[in-house]
């Protein structure tokens, strides 16, 4: 059970970030948040062109009707450690 969150194809990230990183540093079953993963993704976002639209992206569509008060916190301190990295 994803909480609520739909099973998205390989491309729902962009080409910036590679859907498996963010959805494994979003994943409601980890037990806290693990900002290794989250730099890990800034990482994946400045390579690219464009990974700063394709971060919004993924941003807005792991938060859009997701039910898992748990991965919704991930998914906000994704977006928190792009602001103090980028």
């Amino acid at each position: 059970d994803t909480g609520g969150e739909s099973h998205r194809g390989p491309d729902w990230c962009g080409k910036g970030i590679p859907p498996i990183i963010f959805y494994e540093a979003t994943s409601g079953a980890l037990p806290g948040e693990e900002w290794g993963r989250f730099v890990h993704i800034c990482d994946h976002i400045n390579a690219t062109a464009e990974g700063p639209k394709d971060a919004v992206k993924a941003l807005k569509k792991k938060l859009f009707k997701n039910y898992n008060h748990k991965e919704i916190r991930f998914t906000l301190s994704v977006s928190t450690t792009l602001l103090v990295f980028n």
